[in-house]
């Protein structure tokens, strides 16, 4: 087994497996309910589903899996709604903005990429990882993208610039998670090396005057044209 998450109301379960198949379950039953399967077989192995969760409303469940994929479906019915295919590479996790309206996917061609829910369409792909990215999560604002990597760094993003804000010190080992707390003010962060870290989160739910500003108390000169440049995009 991969992953389980709750539903919102906390009455069923959804879990992720090596299996190729996603589960939904009734907790006070502990009866399996529906089989969310996939059609996509690797000839040699089933291929595993990575992460299995509920959206905010509880109507869909997103996965992602080895065979490529992204999958939206129905949780009533079970039926499968969407499918996003990836070029290259596993999809090592898939999750919702708390707002419904964006799925982020954590991918092992070492991007994480952004869907639209309502268009299909994708909104965005952030580079800048040397190796797969393990996990993606949205802030709490959905401003800010969070992303685990196995080059051993965990990276927050800007959505709307698709630039990296923070890139935390290099792990011993690989970073296999990252999770903003629900005030999006701290962020934890998962290793292979068995650490747990919390951070605290500067940049989550601030605008680019608030950083000027932050950047103002702690810098005593000011910035050079390559800082400009390359920090806040200014061209000169």
């Amino acid at each position: 087994m991969h992953s389980v998450a709750f539903s919102p109301d906390g009455r069923l379960i959804v879990t992720g497996g090596r299996d190729g198949t996603a589960r939904v379950w009734d907790v006070s039953s502990r009866q399996q309910l529906k089989v969310l399967k996939s059609e996509i077989r690797n000839v040699a192995s089933q291929i595993d589903v990575s992460t299995a969760e509920f959206s905010r409303d509880g109507k869909l469940i997103v996965t992602s899996s080895r065979d490529n994929t992204v999958r939206i479906w129905n949780s009533a019915s079970g039926e499968m709604q969407f499918e996003w295919r990836i070029g290259t590479g596993f999809v090592n996790s898939a999750s919702f903005s708390r707002d419904g309206k964006y799925i982020v996917a954590g991918c092992a061609d070492q991007t994480a990429r952004v869907w639209a829910l309502q268009s299909h369409q994708i909104v965005a792909v952030l580079r800048g990882h040397d190796q797969w990215v393990n996990y993606a999560e949205f802030s709490p604002d959905g401003s800010l993208i969070v992303t685990a990597s196995g080059d051993k760094t965990v990276r927050i993003w800007e959505i709307d610039t698709r630039q990296t804000l923070i890139q935390f010190p290099a792990y011993q080992n690989t970073v296999m998670g990252a999770s903003f707390s629900p005030d999006g003010k701290r962020l934890a962060t998962a290793s292979t090396d068995g650490s747990v870290q919390l951070f605290a989160c500067e940049v989550c739910g601030v605008t680019g005057e608030h950083l000027l500003r932050l950047a103002e108390r702690r810098i005593r000169r000011g910035l050079t044209n390559e800082e400009l440049e390359r920090f806040l995009r200014v061209n000169l």
